[in-house]
């Protein structure tokens, strides 16, 4: 549901009929959006079940679409998208420093920018980072369905 907010804020509340939703198949994501709809004032993700419920894809292609560094000379800008939802995106590097956001979502043919924050001890360092950047994301570390695996043993 899309709706326009007043000047200096606004309160609106709204209901979703959820009788009908699967829990392990479905999520909300809501963004607030300034009036120009181009940039992102917030966002929050309601989930129906458990992390470890929920049916998510892992046959995921995440990309990285650029490492770059901006004008100002002092982070590192990562740009990442998906074909489909991920859910708790984990970055890590072979650079000394921190993003400014980890465990975030990316949600499917919209790009997400990220910032790295080198320490200054290994400042700037974008070929390491282009080659040590790792992804990870929930469904890409969940374990299998156990119901789905045949279980054999050996006696000794």
């Amino acid at each position: 549901q899309q709706l326009t907010l007043n000047k200096g804020g606004s309160i609106e509340f709204f209901t979703i009929d959820i009788s009908k939703i699967e829990p392990s198949h479905n999520i909300i994501v809501v963004h607030v959006i300034d009036n120009d709809g181009n940039e992102v004032m917030g966002h929050s993700v309601s989930l129906f079940a458990p992390p470890k419920e929920l049916s998510l894809p892992n046959d995921a292609i995440v990309e990285t679409k650029s490492i770059s560094i901006p004008s100002k000379g002092n982070v590192i800008e990562i740009t990442l998208s998906s074909d489909k939802l991920l859910l708790y995106v984990f970055l890590s590097c072979g650079v000394e420093g921190q993003f400014e956001d980890n465990a975030f979502i990316v949600q499917a043919g919209v790009d997400k920018k990220i910032r790295f924050l080198p320490n200054k001890s290994d400042i700037m360092n974008l070929q390491r980072m282009k080659e040590t950047l790792a992804i990870e994301h929930l469904a890409k570390n969940m374990a299998p369905d156990i119901g789905n695996i045949k279980l054999t043993s050996t006696k000794r």
